[in-house]
């Protein structure tokens, strides 16, 4: 559902839901992910910071997710572009 909101152009709201996520279960790295590329997407580095950095000290996060965050990124903007 944060997706959608993501997608749909409301940020804060898929924010509040990704945090949800997040509360509900705090080792969910793809909502934290998406939680730190919105910050960073809207100069809010000091919280991007936060989340990155909780990301890097999970071993379980592993670089094939990271790979396919970024070609679905890549993808969106691809199609925004359209």
């Amino acid at each position: 559902m944060a997706y959608f909101w993501f997608l749909s152009g409301n940020l804060q709201q898929a924010a509040n839901k990704y945090e949800k996520c997040l509360q509900i279960y705090d080792q969910y790295h793809p909502a934290r992910l998406n939680l730190a590329s919105l910050h960073h997407q809207y100069g809010q580095l000091k919280d991007a910071l936060f989340y990155y950095e909780i990301l890097l000290q999970h071993r379980n996060f592993t670089e094939r997710y990271a790979e396919e965050h970024a070609s679905g990124e890549l993808q969106y903007n691809a199609i925004k572009k359209l």
